[in-house]
């Protein structure tokens, strides 16, 4: 059987033109957590009232295995801990579940590693089985490590 040298060199071109594009489409596909790293606080309102405003060093990190945690100086300077797990839903919005019912979806934008994020925080109220809804806006700087 003979091979005709142009069918080769056509199809060589076809396989090249294809490779490129799958490794152009797939390396424009980023799987980097845009959130991932340690955020301090710059300032946030509570159904548009300010908040933390007494607190210090005030910092939320969020990590590779999806755990996220809030550490801060309260006013007589105790260290206070929250941590809970999170979950990207898109590329603006994220959730944070902090167990006991207590959940918030927030839609975020990170610009010049500047967090800014607001949404409905979800937490059990005095009442059973009724949930409160408390509108929260965030913002947040990346540390430099």
């Amino acid at each position: 059987m003979k091979t005709n040298f142009k069918e080769v060199m056509k199809h060589i071109k076809l396989i090249s033109i294809l490779s490129i594009l799958v490794y152009l489409v797939t390396s424009c596909v980023s799987t980097e957590n845009p959130l991932h790293g340690t955020w301090v606080f710059v300032k946030g309102n509570s159904n548009k009232k300010s908040t933390f405003v007494f607190e210090k060093n005030r910092e939320k990190v969020f990590t590779k295995d999806m755990s996220f945690y809030v550490s801060n100086e309260d006013a007589v300077g105790k260290q206070v801990t929250i941590q809970g797990k999170y979950k990207i839903i898109d590329k603006s919005h994220y959730k944070e579940e902090l167990g006991n019912g207590v959940y918030a979806i927030y839609e975020f934008r990170i610009k010049n590693d500047t967090l800014k994020f607001g949404g409905d925080l979800h937490l059990p109220s005095e009442k059973e089985g009724e949930i409160k809804t408390v509108f929260v806006s965030e913002t947040w700087v990346r540390k430099k490590e």
